[in-house]
C-alpha cells in the first residue's frame, strides 16, 4: 500500500469528527466542557458519525450500490453522504440536552452538520473532495479554539500539517484535481468557522 492511499485511509471523512472531538476534549477539557460531559460527546460522536455511517456503507458495499469505501464516482457519495447527515441529525437530538451545557462542542457538531449538507448538495454536480471538506473543517475548529483561548498552538500546527499532506496524498492518488482540493478545503473551514462563531 502507497503512503498516499494510506494517508487518505487514516484521515478518511468518517473517522474525522470522531478525532477530531478526541482531540479537543484532551486539549481542552474542563475549559469548553467538563470531562464526564465530554466522553457522553466522544461515544456519541463516535456511534453517530462513524459507526452507523460505515454500517450503512457496508451495506451499499454488499448491495453493489458503491464500489468501494473511495466511492470514486459522484454518483456513489449522495446515498452514503445522505446517510451520515441523516445519524449526526439524530445525533444531535439525542444529545441536544448535553449540548446545551457545552455551548462550544454543539457548534462544533452543528458545523460538522452544515458541512456534510453542503457536501450533499454539492456531490450532486461536482466531485467536491470530501477528505478536504473533513479536515479543512477540522483544521478551522483549532484555528478557531486557539484564537478564542489559546492553549494548545502544537496541535493547530500538527492539523494543517496534516492538510497539507492529505491534500498532496488526494493529488497524487488522481482522486481530485486541484480546485476539487482547494474548494474542499475552503469551504470545510468557513463552514466551521462560522458555525463556531454564530451558532
Amino acid at each position: 500500500m502507497s503512503l498516499e492511499k494510506l494517508v487518505s485511509i487514516l484521515f478518511h471523512p468518517v473517522f474525522v469528527p470522531t478525532l477530531t472531538v478526541f482531540c479537543v476534549i484532551k486539549t481542552y477539557s474542563n475549559i469548553i466542557i467538563l470531562e464526564n460531559q465530554a466522553w457522553i460527546i466522544l461515544i456519541g460522536t463516535c456511534m453517530f458519525s462513524l459507526v452507523l455511517p460505515l454500517l450503512s456503507v457496508l451495506i451499499l458495499l454488499l448491495t453493489k450500490q458503491i464500489e468501494s469505501l473511495e466511492m470514486p464516482k459522484k454518483e456513489e457519495r449522495f446515498l452514503p453522504i445522505l446517510f451520515a447527515s441523516i445519524y449526526m441529525i439524530l445525533g444531535f437530538y439525542f444529545m441536544k440536552d448535553i449540548f446545551s451545557y457545552a455551548p462550544i462542542m454543539k457548534s462544533i457538531y452543528l458545523g460538522a452538520i452544515y458541512i456534510m449538507l453542503v457536501a450533499l448538495l454539492i456531490t450532486k454536480a461536482w466531485k467536491i473532495s470530501l477528505h478536504m471538506l473533513a479536515i479543512g473543517g477540522a483544521t478551522s475548529v483549532f484555528i478557531m479554539l486557539e484564537l478564542l483561548f489559546g492553549q494548545n498552538l502544537i496541535i493547530l500546527l500538527i492539523t494543517i500539517l496534516i492538510s497539507g499532506v492529505l491534500g498532496f496524498a488526494r493529488l497524487s492518488l488522481k482522486a481530485h484535481d486541484l480546485n476539487q482540493i482547494y474548494t474542499g478545503f475552503t469551504i470545510g473551514s468557513l463552514i466551521m468557522g462560522l458555525s463556531i462563531l454564530y451558532l
